[in-house]
């Protein structure tokens, strides 16, 4: 698409000789033209390989895997943090438990004393 207008811009210039023939012109056009076409080609296909290889643009199938990764991420640490809470928990019951039974041992049993007169 770039190269009819580079080549037609070519060839505009190159009618401003008059010391050359017609078929000199376009044999001058042909030339430069294929020259313009390729410069053109090579730099877009440098500039492409060089997005492709340091680009940060990502591939729908690259992006649906990182969503993916991100959930199954998300639900480890969900489940670590529920079982954060129930070794917490636990742990909370086990304490409460020994001071309870600390509580009921370090109390010395009441014991009356009954007193005849």
């Amino acid at each position: 698409i770039a190269a009819v207008p580079a080549i037609g811009l070519i060839f505009y210039t190159r009618s401003g000789e008059q010391h050359l023939q017609l078929s000199h012109k376009i044999m001058h056009t042909r030339v430069m033209g294929q020259f313009a076409v390729i410069t053109v080609m090579l730099g877009l296909m440098g500039f492409k390989e060089h997005m492709d290889r340091n680009g940060k643009f990502i591939t729908q199938a690259d992006a649906d895997r990182q969503v993916q990764r991100m959930q199954a991420m998300r639900a480890d640490f969900l489940a670590r943090v529920e079982d954060g809470k129930r070794f917490q928990k636990s742990q909370n019951a086990i304490i409460t438990h020994k001071k309870n039974k600390k509580n009921t041992t370090t109390t010395p049993p009441q014991t009356t004393t009954t007193t005849t007169s």
